[in-house]
């Protein structure tokens, strides 16, 4: 299990697995909180949001090819997403009763622990020293 979780493989499959439940995550603030809070302005969080998901997934396929701008740019995303979503959610003068679903509590608790080791995963992988280039 330890060589899976310091492998590129396993940084990028725990990034994905973030990826996907913050994806939950907005369909969850969509359908719950920006109708209420923010109307008149979801066209532009749509937009915001599709850019921000586009961005970490492109960088998780560079990654997937041993891309190190991948890997931080995957790693810059994912922490804007637990900092911003999953620990913003846990605090309760953010969200004080637009959260009040507990799909928003599973989404943030899961966020908080998958997102971690993703980040944990992909800060290893940025760490170790790249691979020797053959090509000379």
């Amino acid at each position: 299990m330890k060589t899976w979780f310091t492998s590129l493989k396993g940084a990028i499959t725990l990034s994905f697995a973030a990826l996907l439940i913050e994806l939950f995550r907005g369909f969850l603030d969509f359908a719950l909180i920006y109708p209420k809070q923010f109307k008149g302005m979801e066209f532009i969080a749509a937009v915001f949001y599709t850019i921000v998901f586009g961005i970490w997934a492109a960088s998780l396929i560079a990654a997937r090819g041993n891309s190190r701008v991948g890997l931080m740019a995957a790693f810059g995303v994912g922490l804007l997403f637990w900092l911003g979503l999953d620990w913003a959610t846990t605090l309760p003068i953010i969200c004080p009763d637009g959260c009040a679903t507990i799909w928003f509590n599973i989404a943030a608790g899961v966020g908080l622990v998958i997102g971690a080791f993703g980040l944990v995963a992909l800060g290893l992988q940025i760490r170790r020293k790249p691979a020797a280039s053959t090509r000379r």
